[in-house]
């Protein structure tokens, strides 16, 4: 008896042709993955670095505001040691 190979033409696609898709779709989800973790790290370093340089002006601005506070008493005359 011969054995035939049976062709269903009525598919729309084919087992291959599926298989294919879904690795693709497989592909497309790993590198949105990726793609959005490395977009969400670089927001929060931005937003850890912009918090730096609030607190680094902040701080700035201290320092200003003290060394101004001494200028004015060494104006009045008192003298400011290292423990006032």
């Amino acid at each position: 008896m011969k054995k035939f190979i049976i062709i269903n033409l009525n598919q729309t696609d084919s087992k291959e042709a599926k298989t294919a898709r879904w690795k693709e779709r497989g592909r497309w989800t790993v590198f949105t993955v990726i793609l959005l973790s490395l977009i969400l790290a670089n927001t929060s370093l931005f937003l850890i670095g912009s918090g730096y340089s609030r607190l680094i002006a902040q701080k700035e601005n201290e320092i200003a505001d003290v060394k101004q506070r001494i200028r004015d008493l060494q104006a009045q005359g008192k003298n400011l040691s290292k423990q006032d």
